[in-house]
């Protein structure tokens, strides 16, 4: 009679059991299919939105044709290789590969090249003292260095590009650029010290040359790394007693805002694709496990897909907000592009570790565009100097910078020194290491 009565309590439970795993299902499914129909809601509403903006994200990715690395890509990563560089991308046939002892030779003059770039925060030309190894390293590495320059005044590279697919694309090799780009300007600073500006401004090119593979590349990464080796040639140029005409020209047309816009578009497009994952931990890790399979991922589809939408909507009007009165924001304004946590919804993870990583590109564009516009002014000043031998008594342009609200200030003595000073509205920069940009300028 126990024996029945114990059958029973199991069948009971089995019972029970079995009807509250239904419920589960229920409310599951219909959890599922309500965020289902509210994010493809979301994303018609977000799509036409941008599409209004003139950022349309339908269409864009198929608008960037997968390639490999140019020819004069692989030639510079072979070059690079004889210094200790790796530029090397997946897919390049063969990988040049730098040998251990030029990695290793690098490795040893690399803080002393990088030290070296802080001379240029200087508002004077610097008095530049340029240690033993670093010069020896440079002797050796002269002939690979004229190649290099030769190379990039001939075709700047063009990098694999492969944005098709989403989160899973190959990112340009941007940090072997930016040290490349350091040697280059330790170069450049070395033949200042030795009055051979010819070298220097073939240095100071072959720099902005390189940056042109990345400027316009679809990536936010690309764009930034590029800003970066810009902001190395314009503050640079200023010490340069006559750079080319050509020069003057680059500047006075330079505007890092259009790429930055197009990058955003593209991050905007890659955030939509995270929901199209069909394992989402390999994103997040190389070792998803359980959570990260195909199930889950299946399973929170429509949260990831509301999310998107959200994150995509956000990004919408801060580029909005910017583009209405670029570059002309004060401090105050540019803080507002960056979203603090609470704008973005609780519930939105992916917005809330992807948003904030997006922000400095205006940032750093608009230092950058300063840093441009002073420079040009400089050197407008330095052409004024060459044609009567005094400093002008203002500035042979209008003072007026590309901002209503910011002007400079300019002095002219009669012992026959110059000063040169921006007065305006700087965005407050989170890291300022890579980003500095002196705001004035002294000269004889």
């Amino acid at each position: 009679m126990s024996d029945t009565k114990g059958k029973g309590c199991l069948v009971r439970g089995l019972r029970i059991g079995a009807w509250a795993l239904g419920v589960l299902a229920g409310v599951t499914a219909i959890l599922y299919a309500t965020l289902a129909l509210l994010a493809g809601s979301q994303e018609k509403k977000v799509h036409a939105a941008w599409a209004t903006a003139g950022l349309p994200l339908e269409g864009f990715l198929s608008g960037q044709p997968d390639r490999g690395d140019s020819p004069a890509a692989r030639a510079l990563m072979a070059s690079a290789a004889q210094l200790g560089l790796v530029l090397d991308t997946t897919g390049a046939v063969p990988p040049p590969l730098a040998t251990p002892e030029a990695q290793e030779a690098w490795k040893k003059v690399k803080p002393l090249a990088t030290e070296l770039r802080s001379l240029l925060e200087s508002p004077e030309r610097p008095a530049i003292a340029v240690p033993e190894p670093l010069q020896a390293y440079l002797r050796e590495k002269a002939p690979v260095l004229e190649e290099i320059r030769a190379g990039l005044r001939a075709e700047p590279p063009l990098w694999r590009s492969d944005i098709s697919k989403g989160y899973r694309a190959q990112m340009p090799p941007v940090s072997g650029q930016l040290e490349l780009c350091r040697l280059l300007l330790a170069d450049a600073l070395v033949a200042l010290s030795q009055r051979n500006e010819t070298l220097a401004a073939q240095d100071l090119e072959a720099i902005w040359r390189l940056s042109e593979g990345l400027a316009d590349r679809p990536e936010l990464i690309g764009p930034l790394a590029a800003l970066a080796m810009r902001r190395m040639v314009v503050l640079a140029l200023r010490h340069l007693e006559a750079p080319g005409p050509e020069w003057e020209a680059r500047l006075a047309t330079f505007d890092p805002s259009r790429s930055i816009l197009r990058a955003y578009q593209c991050e905007a497009v890659l955030m939509g694709t995270v929901a199209e994952e069909p394992r989402i931990g390999e994103i997040v890790s190389p070792s998803p496990g359980l959570l990260g399979g195909r199930f889950t991922t299946t399973l929170v589809r429509p949260y990831l897909r509301l999310c998107c939408a959200s994150g995509q909507e956000i990004l919408l009007r801060q580029i909005q907000y910017v583009r209405a009165s670029w570059p002309c924001l004060s401090p105050e304004e540019l803080q507002q592009v960056k979203p603090p946590t609470d704008e973005i919804p609780s519930w939105n993870l992916l917005a809330r570790i992807a948003l904030p990583n997006l922000s400095p590109g205006w940032d750093r564009a608009k230092l950058v565009q300063i840093a441009s516009d002073m420079t040009r002014k400089v050197m407008l000043l330095k052409t004024a100097k060459r044609a009567t031998g005094t400093w002008p008594a203002s500035l042979p342009e209008p003072d007026q910078p590309f901002c209503a609200n910011d002007r400079y200030d300019y002095a002219a003595t009669t012992g026959g020194e110059m000063t040169l000073t921006f007065k305006g509205a700087l965005p407050v920069m989170e890291s300022t290491k890579d980003f500095n940009v002196p705001l004035a300028y002294r000269a004889r």
